[in-house]
C-alpha cells in the first residue's frame, strides 16, 4: 500500500464527509466535523496542503484505515473530476466556461 500523502483541505473534509462525517459550524479558519458517535474534528481551511501530522491525527480520530482513505481519495477526486473541479483541490468552484 502506497504512503499517506497530503491533500489540501477542502478535500480532507469532503474524505471525510464521504465517510459519514458532517459540518456542523464552520469559521472563517476551520471546518468542524461531527459523527454520528459525537466526536469532532477539526480541519483548517488555510494552507495549501494539510500538515502530515494533522492528516493522521484526523485519519485516526475518524477511525479511517490507509485503504479506506485511499479509496475515499479516488472518489472524491472522480466526484471533483465530474463537476469540473480540480482533482487536488486548488480551487473550490467550478469553472464556468
Amino acid at each position: 500500500m502506497p504512503a499517506l500523502r497530503k491533500v489540501a483541505p477542502v478535500i480532507l473534509k469532503e474524505i471525510l464527509e464521504a465517510a459519514g462525517w458532517s459540518i456542523y459550524t464552520e469559521s472563517r479558519l476551520n471546518w468542524s466535523l461531527v459523527n454520528e458517535q459525537g466526536i469532532s474534528l477539526e480541519i483548517p481551511k488555510k494552507g495549501r496542503l494539510v500538515a502530515f501530522q494533522l492528516l493522521e491525527n484526523a485519519l485516526s480520530q475518524a477511525e479511517l484505515a490507509p485503504g479506506d482513505y485511499f479509496r475515499l481519495l479516488e472518489t472524491v477526486q472522480s466526484n471533483r473530476r465530474l463537476i469540473g473541479l480540480p482533482e487536488d483541490g486548488s480551487e473550490t468552484h467550478p469553472r464556468i466556461h
